[in-house]
């Protein structure tokens, strides 16, 4: 594992604990394409603070070649998915692709909450 994978994984945990604090907002204001993206398509994003968009830059650009090595991030030693950085509107952010199952045992959300928005956001079919 590259040093930058290991420095997106402890940013996981961090975006992991935001999306669960904001789930319960989520909930209540019936954001079900937010549930939706989340927990049924595992895509979960956090804002990254300036010293953590220059640290793990500066890792990116000291690791030869790694934009040819595989991009992906762990829980507990698990590889639960992929990261990439986007920048938006002058700031940086770290967006992570993540098994469903994964995303949806640690937010542990209620199934048929996750069954409603997957039938009534804005990707229902």
């Amino acid at each position: 594992m590259t040093k930058a994978n290991e420095i997106a994984s402890k940013f996981l945990v961090q975006a992991l604990d935001h999306a669960k604090e904001r789930l319960v907002f989520w909930i209540e204001d019936n954001n079900l394409n937010i549930i939706d993206d989340v927990c049924s398509f595992g895509l979960v994003s956090n804002l990254l603070t300036a010293k953590q968009g220059d640290w793990i830059e500066n890792v990116i650009k000291a690791t030869p070649g790694f934009r040819n090595k595989e991009i992906f991030c762990t829980f507990d030693g698990e590889r639960v998915g992929t990261w990439k950085l986007r920048e938006f509107n002058y700031h940086l952010y770290i967006d992570f692709e993540l098994s469903v199952e994964f995303v949806t045992r640690y937010l542990q959300v209620d199934p048929e909450i996750v069954a409603t928005a997957r039938r009534e956001s804005k990707y229902a079919v």
